[in-house]
């Protein structure tokens, strides 16, 4: 299963961490490299059936790892298009956020409206209780 992760970085910073990405992708793929010579050098004449299944562990592992890259890629290209965009153009990314005070009155009223509902559920529990006593008591 694949998540995504994601963490806040300086917009000068972007660079350096796509480079990171793009260094992480070129060893991964050096790697696949490695191996697919490897493969290369299991088939040959003499011992292409013997090693068949090897050959064929490594492809398999070559191609899940290349599948892997390509989403890292993809991301790197995505994240590049954003800083682009940032660095070109900043007031389209900017978005408006109501004032904090806007919000905290929000959850004020919410709560004062929450607290007012719990008061009249207490206060009819509480009738409700002293009627029972009352009958009880009869």
């Amino acid at each position: 299963m694949r998540v995504n992760i994601s963490y806040s970085a300086q917009i000068d910073d972007v660079p350096h961490e796509l480079v990171r990405l793009i260094t992480d992708v070129a060893a991964h793929l050096g790697s696949a490299a490695t191996q697919l010579n490897r493969a290369e050098d299991l088939l040959a004449p003499d011992t292409a059936l013997a090693s068949a299944a090897e050959t064929a562990r490594l492809v398999d592992s070559v191609r899940r790892l290349l599948a892997k890259m390509d989403t890292r890629l993809q991301e790197t290209e995505i994240i590049l298009g954003g800083y682009y965009q940032v660095k070109t153009d900043p007031e389209s990314v900017m978005t408006e956020q109501p004032p904090v005070e806007e919000e905290l009155a929000e959850v004020q009223e919410t709560l004062n409206g929450i607290q007012e509902d719990l008061q009249h559920m207490l206060s009819d529990s509480e009738a409700i209780v002293s009627e029972e006593t009352e009958h009880a008591d009869l």
